[in-house]
């Protein structure tokens, strides 16, 4: 996905390194969904202060179980569901500073933050944050 307002990757992208033009993205997980979007409707991925991260993998029922090939289904399983965590390095080619927050899966700020690394990457481990959603919050310090 790689529009103005949407930029991501649903599908199979394991280690390789994706530039979407202007954010640069890399995961370990052999299937996953990743979508940064604008949270400003008049805003791009480039110009909004604003972004959504939603990172989703795979995920089963609790107690579900396949033959041994993966192909044939025994036991449908129980609630609750089991995520595959996401791991993900996310990087921005914009001037301003970007903070990230940990979101609950109301979407709601948790006060926690990833800081970037001094090369301005951020490595997400969703198995550590326990979410789905991140915002991003671009700081301007020439304001």
């Amino acid at each position: 996905v790689n529009s103005d307002g949407t930029k991501g990757v649903v599908g199979f992208a394991a280690g390789e390194e994706l530039d979407l033009g202007g954010v640069h993205l890399k995961t370990g997980n052999e299937f996953a969904v990743i979508l940064l979007t604008s949270m400003e409707l008049d805003q791009t991925i480039e110009s909004g202060s604003r972004l959504l991260l939603t990172t989703i993998a795979r995920g089963k029922n609790s107690g579900m179980r396949y033959n041994e090939d993966g192909i044939e289904l025994y036991e449908v399983g129980e609630a609750p569901v089991l995520m595959e965590p996401v791991s993900l390095e996310l990087r921005f080619s914009r001037e301003e500073t970007p903070m990230l927050h940990i979101l609950d899966h109301s979407g709601i700020r948790t006060g926690k933050t990833i800081q970037p690394e001094s090369n301005g990457i951020f490595r997400i481990n969703g198995g550590e944050t326990s979410t789905i959603y991140y915002e991003i919050e671009f700081i301007n310090h020439d304001e």
